[in-house]
């Protein structure tokens, strides 16, 4: 079996998930598909010296500069019909399946819809979301994702 690798960009979503959210080891482990170990690794890489943390293979410009996010949006009812919540961001297409899931049957919540954009942060160019999955009550035009 091949041994995954995983982006420097990656390992620092996964720091703060444990540094500034408040989130346990274990609980961002099984969020994140990693070992326990793994991430108690990077935390501990992150801490010694955050600027130097994570150096990795730069073998391609376009790579780093184009980033994927998977966002959870749940949907809440209004006098007006269905309004947007509040977005999670989630690291995988695994995750943000079974976030929106879980937002769709929070209390208050009508619905919810999984989807990811693609493109690069710095300069704010990204493709039209695409929705991998709906659950609930979730309006049909989603153009303005």
């Amino acid at each position: 079996m091949r041994r995954r690798r995983f982006s420097r960009e990656f390992k620092v979503e996964g720091v703060k998930l444990v540094r500034e959210r408040g989130v346990s080891v274990a609980q961002a482990a099984r969020d994140l598909d990693v070992h326990e170990n793994v991430l108690r690794k990077w935390v501990k890489e992150f801490g010694a010296d955050p600027a130097q943390a994570f150096p990795g293979h730069r073998s391609s410009a376009a790579r780093v500069s184009e980033v994927t996010y998977f966002v959870a949006l749940p949907f809440v009812a209004t006098d007006d019909g269905v309004a947007a919540g509040e977005p999670m961001e989630c690291f995988n297409p695994v995750a943000v399946v079974m976030r929106s899931e879980a937002l769709s049957r929070k209390e208050g919540h009508v619905g919810a819809v999984a989807f990811s954009r693609t493109g690069d942060p710095a300069t704010g160019d990204f493709s039209d979301a695409k929705v991998i999955r709906r659950f609930g009550e979730v309006p049909d035009d989603l153009s303005t994702l």
